[in-house]
């Protein structure tokens, strides 16, 4: 049509070229490739951390931590970063390394608490594994302090029966009860099983687990009947192996407890073999739970069985220490 020019791609002259602009987009999209691979390597190590596979995990995440610092030149407080170190706190605190665990979870949750606020999910959730590495180290008093500060800002933001809140409280009650303030504690689960039920089907994860933490509190005030018709429920609905496993070893610990022996020893037989398929040999639990059953054994007056057991525990041990050595060289 008259008064229009039609328009023709040209080829551009070598000359003609915003090479910095070439440069800097393929730079910017290498980037973006290597931060989605960072992704999927924490994800993956997620997993593997689930499975027990703790070495490879945290050897992963050590890699990716890594990258990002050395490559990327991520600081220790941009958010992918402070991911990655809370992959790998909750990575060593699995393997009992609380010392690293904590430092860890202090160094991240003031970096969260500076760059993402005090009320931020990433930040409430630092603020629970640091917690529960308290807790584990005996430090009681830090750990309820802190996780009230998490209840508070859940119940703030989501509201009393929100399932963040209600894992919440359920963390708390745990530490309580460790400070033998059973009543307390009890309630408290109660509570946390009460509001599940109105809105979760009777085998989901969250109310076994609920089921399991109030037979646990009933147990240590005594309360061996309740507790184990709790554990029976909670190992007659539990789903997969893995959600069995912790039920079934409470409930052989509390027969081991009344000397019901018999019982027990067959409690603990399964739990070993779950553990055995589920955990790996360098996961505590599962020497613990194999530690158990030769105590068990030995009450039976089975001393054969027990050998074949402490002997396959000494192995284990033995092969951690030397790899330990090895690393250590």
């Amino acid at each position: 049509m008259a008064g229009l020019a039609e328009v023709q791609a040209q080829p551009q002259m070598a000359d003609q070229i915003d090479v910095p602009t070439a440069v800097s987009r393929e730079t910017e999209q290498t980037r973006k490739n290597v931060l989605q691979t960072l992704a999927l390597r924490d994800g993956l190590a997620g997993v593997l951390t689930k499975q027990g596979k703790y070495d490879e995990a945290e050897q992963m995440l050590r890699q990716t931590l890594e990258t990002r610092e050395n490559v990327l030149f991520q600081g220790r407080k941009d958010p992918e970063v402070m991911g990655t170190l809370n992959n790998l706190a909750g990575v060593l605190n699995q393997q009992d390394r609380l010392a690293e665990a904590e430092a860890i979870n202090r160094e991240i949750l003031e970096s969260s608490q500076q760059v993402m606020g005090a009320e931020h999910p990433d930040t409430v959730t630092i603020m629970n594994n640091l917690a529960e590495v308290w807790a584990r180290l005996g430090k009681y008093d830090e750990a309820v302090r802190l996780h009230r500060q998490t209840l508070n800002i859940k119940e703030r933001v989501h509201g009393k029966e929100h399932p963040d809140t209600l894992a919440g409280m359920s963390n708390l009650a745990d530490v309580l009860a460790r400070q033998g303030k059973f009543d307390v504690a009890e309630k408290m689960n109660e509570q946390v099983l009460a509001s599940r039920k109105k809105v979760l089907r009777a085998q989901h994860p969250a109310i076994v687990s609920s089921m399991n933490n109030l037979a646990s509190v009933l147990s240590r005030q005594g309360k061996d009947k309740e507790a184990e018709v709790l554990y029976r429920q909670c190992i007659d609905l539990s789903e997969s192996q893995a959600q069995r496993l912790t039920p079934l070893g409470n409930l052989a610990v509390l027969l081991k407890k009344q000397r019901r022996y018999d019982e027990s020893e067959g409690m603990y037989s399964e739990a070993v073999e779950l553990a055995r398929m589920i955990w790996s040999p360098k996961d505590p639990r599962r020497l613990s739970s194999m530690r158990e059953y030769a105590e068990v054994l030995m009450y039976q007056g089975r001393y054969e069985k027990a050998e074949v057991l402490h002997r396959e525990m000494l192995e284990m041990a033995e092969a951690q220490t030397a790899e330990h050595a090895e690393s250590v060289v």
